[in-house]
């Protein structure tokens, strides 16, 4: 990482200027994995044009809980308010983030090329990737969202497909690779309890559900929520900063809320190009029942 730094640094005056004059209309995503902290994580923030910022998405999991199938992943409240923006060179430049409620976040940034670079958001990452994309384009790609119910039943799964669109990454992708041009943020919802609020009875009591990139299980998702109203930290107390996370999302993208309480099962993940299956299967036992799934794609 810190001869990848000072390279970058070495040969910067002799690089075509990369550093943007201006972030409005940008989406910034990056991805980091630490070592030190033994934790790794995605963000996902939107720049608008009157100088505010959305903190959509901030995900973070522990390397070793997810080793032991303990869980302890965290999906932590986004914040918005104003950003500020100075370009610090022909290839650095420096964000601030100041939220509503009065703290502040400083990032320093290393560009590689127009859109891709390193930054310092986690100072001790070994991997601390960031792409910036412009947010009118990635509304316009050719992406849909995905919305199907039905009713699951012993023997009779419920299956919906989707597609990210672009090049498809090589199979394994590293962190690294997720954050490129064509990975996408998808919000997930397989929806149950939360139907009782439109009057619908009969439905799946306690929905769950897995992803699969043409015929291979995805290996479990690192923000997976078979529970979403229950998440815990990563002391495995109740953690309702993720679920204000999660309504936050939701209704940024314009998801009907989902009710307190209830077992509805969420995802918040980000894919590379390619299709995909969701699939919800019964356990034995469960009776199943009425049930909606959503894919929304985010920026």
């Amino acid at each position: 990482m810190k001869l990848l730094l000072a390279f970058v640094l070495f040969w910067s005056p002799l690089l075509a200027a990369l550093a943007p004059d201006s972030l409005a209309g940008k989406v910034y995503r990056d991805s980091f994995f630490s070592t030190a902290l033994r934790m790794y994580g995605e963000s996902t923030i939107i720049f608008s044009s009157e100088g505010r910022y959305v903190y959509l998405k901030a995900a973070e999991a522990s390397t070793v809980t997810q080793r032991a199938g303990s869980g302890a992943e965290l999906i932590r409240p986004p914040g918005d308010g104003r950003f500020t923006y100075l370009r610090t060179g022909e290839n650095t430049a420096k964000v601030e983030l100041h939220d509503g409620d009065g703290s502040q976040i400083t990032m320093t940034w290393i560009f590689t090329s127009a859109s891709t670079g390193i930054s310092d958001r986690i100072p001790s990452a070994n991997d601390n990737t960031f792409h910036l994309s412009d947010l009118a384009t990635v509304q316009t790609a050719p992406t849909a969202n995905v919305s199907m119910r039905g009713r699951i039943s012993p023997g009779q799964p419920l299956i919906v497909g989707f597609v990210v669109p672009g090049t498809r990454l090589p199979d394994g992708p590293t962190r690294t690779q997720l954050a490129d041009s064509h990975a996408r943020d998808v919000l997930i919802r397989v929806v149950g309890p939360s139907l009782n609020q439109f009057g619908l009875t009969g439905v799946w009591a306690d929905p769950d559900f897995r992803i699969f990139r043409a015929n291979a299980p995805l290996p479990n998702l690192q923000w997976h929520y078979p529970d979403w109203s229950t998440i815990t930290n990563i002391s495995t107390r109740p953690n309702p900063a993720g679920v204000a996370a999660f309504r936050k999302i939701f209704n940024y993208v314009g998801a009907f809320p989902l009710l307190d309480s209830s077992k509805d099962a969420v995802d918040v993940v980000r894919l590379s190009s390619g299709a995909y299956t969701i699939a919800c299967e019964l356990i034995p036992g469960d009776p199943g029942g009425e049930v909606l799934i959503e894919v929304y794609f985010l920026p």
